[in-house]
């Protein structure tokens, strides 16, 4: 479980800095002083649901499944869209499978 905490705490930091704003700045517009996000959102603490809803509000690019998953949103668009296409392969082979009995 450690592990994990860590590889969330590490992708919420790379997020973070992927968003090109000052931890201040981000503090500020999501209604929280500097100490408190930095204490609780990259320092001591696991940074919470709520914290994480408020810096997708305010800043849409940034990729919370990425930070709780470690996949990205392209990624998951990706895998969908291959399931998508296995099952429409699939169903065309068994379309033509009944046409042959």
């Amino acid at each position: 479980m450690k592990k994990l905490e860590e590889e969330i705490k590490k992708r919420f930091s790379e997020e973070i800095v992927a968003l090109k704003v000052s931890k201040s700045t981000i503090a500020e517009k999501i209604g929280l002083s500097s100490n408190y996000f930095l204490n609780n959102a990259l320092d001591m603490n696991f940074p919470g649901m709520l914290l994480l809803a408020c810096i997708c509000k305010k800043y849409p690019r940034f990729d919370s499944t990425y930070v709780l998953t470690g996949i990205r949103k392209e990624e998951d668009c990706e895998i969908l869209r291959s399931l998508q296409e296995d099952i429409s392969f699939k169903k065309d082979l068994l379309a033509k499978l009944a046409q042959s009995f």
